[in-house]
């Protein structure tokens, strides 16, 4: 038999709070519908459905209705929507725990599109989406644009986000990703892989970033370089993967067209080539540096240095440098032309302390 209809209610409570939490405030439903069934299978087609201003479409197959365990294939797509005023009709319950707390909890705002939802497979597979093997079975893609996205802690916000998200086969993906971090414009790739196993998921990123003072002052850190000074534009590639408590990254910083400063200690004007590299590995309980070098002709300075998140000496520091003349820094470094320096040096410092503390600190 085939049924068709139109179904609208004015104060619906809905509720299914395994799959979309809790639904139970009194809203203007309408549902266009068609429902079909033929020995064993039964289609409903869903030419609209909308929930106040939300409104989605959508096909679902069962097929092998009379046995212990059905196949089940359903496809959906929605109009731009608010994600603040969506959020409860998301179907958490059936999106991989992982993947759903991270985006509940950092993907705080902007307008999204579900370009397309795909589920398909058996309902013994289905019921365990979250365990390894069944990754297949639900698939979707996405268009934000006015994202907001937050990182926590005293991290700038990234928003007006827009790109593409993606989800198939245990990755959550970001796709063609461009917005702002604080005030600093960026394009990202990136992506989740190898959540809800037993091993610990994997993140990806590569990142372009044109950092504005206030983002350089919270990567340096805000409270002990108020006075830094920065201006002009530069290009910040960042490149990292690696689990939570073993995350790897790669920096390459242009510096070339960027002016700054530090009162009475360094003066570096722009037009005049410059770059900084550095290897990064963040755990759970520090941050270490195996590898930097910092490029102002004539001066190179490379090292490594670790800084941990607790304990009585948290920084440890290496710095070296090639020979230079000491003439030729004076228009960078004003905390030295007083002297009148002359000749050729080079500079090998290891310290470590409390930078929080400077009398700690042995050098």
């Amino acid at each position: 038999f085939t049924s068709k209809g139109t179904v609208t209610a004015h104060d619906a409570l809905l509720a299914y709070p395994e799959v979309f939490r809790d639904i139970l405030t009194p809203r203007l439903v309408h549902v266009d519908w068609a429902l079909t069934r033929e020995a064993g299978r039964l289609t409903l087609d869903i030419g609209r459905l909308a929930v106040d201003r939300f409104e989605a479409g959508g096909r679902v197959d069962i097929h092998d209705m009379d046995t212990e365990d059905p196949l089940l294939e359903a496809t959906a797509a929605t109009s731009m929507f608010s994600l603040t005023e969506v959020r409860p009709y998301i179907p958490w319950g059936i999106i991989p725990p992982d993947a759903g707390r991270f985006i509940e909890t950092h993907v705080t705002g902007g307008d999204f599109r579900l370009v397309e939802a795909k589920l398909a497979g058996r309902l013994s597979r289905i019921s365990r989406i979250d365990e390894e093997g069944n990754e297949g079975v639900l698939s979707l893609r996405a268009e934000i644009s006015g994202g907001v996205f937050e990182a926590g802690g005293s991290a700038p916000v990234f928003h007006d986000i827009s790109g593409m998200l993606e989800l198939e086969d245990r990755r959550f993906s970001l796709r063609k990703m461009q917005g702002n971090f604080g005030n600093s414009p960026f394009t990202m790739e990136g992506g989740i892989s190898d959540f809800a196993l037993p091993r610990p998921a994997v993140y990806t990123a590569e990142a372009t970033l044109q950092p504005a003072r206030e983002e350089v002052l919270w990567l340096m850190g805000k409270e002990r370089f108020r006075s830094f000074t920065f201006d002009g534009t530069s290009t910040l590639l960042l490149s990292g993967k690696g689990t939570a408590d073993d995350y790897h990254v790669s920096a390459r910083w242009d510096l070339t067209d960027a002016a700054y400063a530090y009162p009475g200690v360094m003066e570096k004007p722009g037009a005049r080539e410059n770059r900084l590299t550095a290897e990064i590995i963040i755990h759970t309980d520090s941050i270490e540096v195996p590898s930097f070098e910092y490029d102002l002709p004539p001066v190179r300075v490379s090292g490594s240095a670790t800084s941990r998140f607790s304990g009585g000496t948290p920084l440890s520091v290496s710095i070296r440098s090639t020979a230079f003349d000491l003439g030729e820094v004076l228009p960078l470094l004003p905390g030295i032309r007083g002297f009148d320096p002359a000749g050729t040096c080079s500079i090998d410092v290891t310290g470590r302390g409390d930078l929080g503390d400077p009398g700690s600190m042995q050098w």
